[in-house]
């Protein structure tokens, strides 16, 4: 390996970037299939945005990997740092702008760097997207600076509570479906956990029941929890039965509802045929002594 001529080679890196920054897809086209570097945050390992409590503080870290040609003695430097959307010439190279932070760089021959950037006592301030930004002069890698990136958010802390939760206990017959759902708010956004007889069995909104059997039955609670506090709902019992069971009060009420509905039947339809025998009375044009008599039998 020859040694490696740091500051020869800051100068042809910034020379490089402030001319041909205006040039790039001309250069990546020219460069082929050349390899590109993947720096990678491996520190926290979260692709949503990560939540961050006013006063705390958090450790990011990134890595890259280079893969090395040995048939190519002369070797670059892997150059590290990281930006934030403040300033969008912090992109374009390590030294292109005045602010890229935390620069640094490995020997000629390393194959591997790693890099870590601290918000330290964050404020509101402070949420913003961060990346980290890996470049080389390398001959087989495109000679462009590339990032991994992640979203800090920073907020007052509050929470969690629960906005709606199961609150009454619950009988189902075998075979049917339960369907329970809990929802959470707080800052950090609260993860919901389920929960039977005490252990720890799904975690999400929705807890679905399928085709339920009797040892579903127990006693079911869901928690909101975040990394600074848990509440819990109160516990429910969930039932399940071969059929379901009636209370004799149930019963007798089904039974005089059904009398009071069948009783005025009864009475119009009586009603009903007195009057259609009456008419039938009068049009056969028989005495009216009989129509009479026939009257007073039917009373």
């Amino acid at each position: 390996m020859l040694t490696c001529k740091v500051a020869v080679i800051d100068l042809l890196i910034m020379l490089m970037l402030f001319v041909g920054t205006t040039s790039n897809s001309r250069a990546n086209t020219a460069q082929g299939n050349k390899i590109r570097l993947q720096p990678k945050i491996t520190n926290p390992a979260m692709s949503k945005p990560y939540e961050l409590v006013t006063g705390e503080s958090l450790h990011i870290s990134c890595h890259v990997n280079k893969t090395l040609d040995m048939s190519y003695q002369n070797h670059h430097p892997i150059y590290m740092w990281w930006c934030n959307t403040t300033d969008l010439k912090c992109f374009l190279g390590p030294f292109s702008c005045k602010i890229c932070i935390d620069l640094i760089k490995s020997a000629c021959e390393a194959d591997s760097l790693s890099t870590n950037f601290t918000i330290a006592y964050a404020t509101y301030a402070d949420s913003n997207n961060y990346s980290c930004v890996a470049y080389t002069e390398d001959y087989n890698y495109i000679r462009k600076p590339e990032t991994a990136s992640i979203q800090v958010k920073v907020q007052d802390k509050f929470g969690p509570i629960l906005t709606i939760k199961p609150t009454q206990n619950l009988t189902q017959i075998i075979g049917k479906n339960v369907d329970l759902v809990c929802i959470g708010d707080g800052y950090p956004t609260p993860t919901i956990r389920w929960y039977k007889d005490g252990d720890l069995i799904q975690t999400g909104r929705l807890l679905q029941l399928r085709n339920v059997s009797e040892k579903n039955t127990g006693l079911y609670h869901c928690g909101a929890v975040n990394r600074f506090a848990q509440q819990n709902s109160s516990t429910i019992l969930l039932e399940i039965k071969k059929y379901k069971s009636y209370k004799v009060y149930n019963i007798l009420a089904l039974i005089v509802g059904c009398l009071l509905g069948v009783l005025p039947f009864i009475i119009g339809c009586s009603l009903i045929v007195n009057i259609q025998e009456k008419a039938q009375c009068f049009r056969n044009s028989e005495s009216t002594q009989r129509c009479a008599e026939d009257e007073q039998h039917l009373i």
